[in-house]
């Protein structure tokens, strides 16, 4: 009996953290005074997801020119992240339909679903669900991202899952072959094509699996595996991007690159101050990540701090 009052409990708490999203974000909504209507996308950015989206549900891909002066990519008619984001969103409005609100409650539901697989795969018990619940009450992502049609708390959301991915296979290193070696590198190619930087994800499932292998031989082979599934997939997907301004349209590669890393330079030297606290953020938990790995008392500590310290 004790045993099943247990499994109740914890089934309790896993709903909700489910549906933690939803009620944070109408929550802040009803706080602040704000309609469920004035969160329909009119302009900018949020209008350009919610198209695409809305064409891909309905039609099997954007309707009109998403690329810079009218310019479309040489597959399809997608924009400049291309379709891989877009299609959770196309899942969900062949699922249920897609009206204005529709982005909020895809948000709301893909990351309340991440959270739940992230808990039952790596066997959370009720402490540190909790302590997620808790911890995702401050974030950022599902109090602002989930009320706007942003593809962030989808990219989060796969992140996620993710994350759990490679904690699992740390834990079960002989178990479910097919899982280790084909459903986590499909899945991490997918989640490529939809967001480039999820390519670190490569390194840390390689390094995971080399675990016990020469150092040299290991972070090479994690190295020229992440190399390659980025080199792969941003290939595939430049064939289905939009240019987003005049200079990329004829741009290979290197020099899309470049310009990113350069935007990504100007973005965090702003003198924003979101932007300022941002850095000051990143920093400590850099500090907090290396400390872990080398002071760390387990060897599960240790493991956890560097796969902080990768993604960060």
């Amino acid at each position: 009996m004790k045993f099943n009052a247990y499994k109740l409990r914890e089934i309790s708490e896993l709903i909700i953290l489910f549906l933690l999203p939803f009620r944070l974000v109408f929550g802040v909504l009803t706080i602040n005074g704000v309609h469920l209507s004035d969160c329909i996308p009119v302009s900018g950015d949020e209008l350009w997801w919610w198209q695409q989206a809305a064409g891909t549900a309905a039609y099997g891909h954007p309707l009109g020119y998403f690329g810079y002066d009218g310019g479309t990519p040489q597959i399809g008619t997608f924009a400049t992240w291309g379709p891989f984001i877009v299609l959770p969103y196309a899942l969900w409005g062949k699922v249920f339909g897609w009206e204005y609100y529709s982005y909020i409650y895809a948000n709301c539901f893909y990351m309340g679903a991440a959270s739940v697989f992230f808990c039952i795969l790596l066997r959370m018990k009720t402490k540190r669900i909790w302590g997620i619940v808790a911890a995702e009450c401050l974030m950022f992502v599902k109090i602002f991202f989930s009320a706007t049609a942003m593809a962030e708390c989808v990219r989060y959301a796969l992140g996620i899952v993710a994350i759990a991915l490679i904690f699992y296979l740390h834990e079960n290193k002989k178990r479910y072959w097919w899982i280790r070696y084909i459903v986590v590198p499909l899945y991490f190619f997918y989640i490529t094509l939809a967001y480039q930087i999820f390519a670190i994800f490569f390194f840390l499932w390689i390094f995971v699996l080399l675990e016990g292998k020469n150092k040299i031989f290991r972070w090479g082979a994690a190295l020229g595996g992440m190399g390659a599934g980025l080199l792969i997939s941003r290939n595939i997907l430049h064939l289905f991007t939009s240019p987003y301004v005049a200079s990329e349209e004829n741009a290979g590669i290197l020099e899309k690159v470049k310009g990113n890393l350069i935007q990504l330079y100007q973005t965090l030297h702003t003198e924003d101050t979101f932007f300022a606290w941002y850095d000051i953020l990143i920093l400590v938990l850099l500090i907090l990540a290396i400390a872990g790995m080398f002071f760390g008392n387990k060897k599960e500590e240790k493991f956890s701090a560097f796969v902080e310290f990768i993604l960060l």
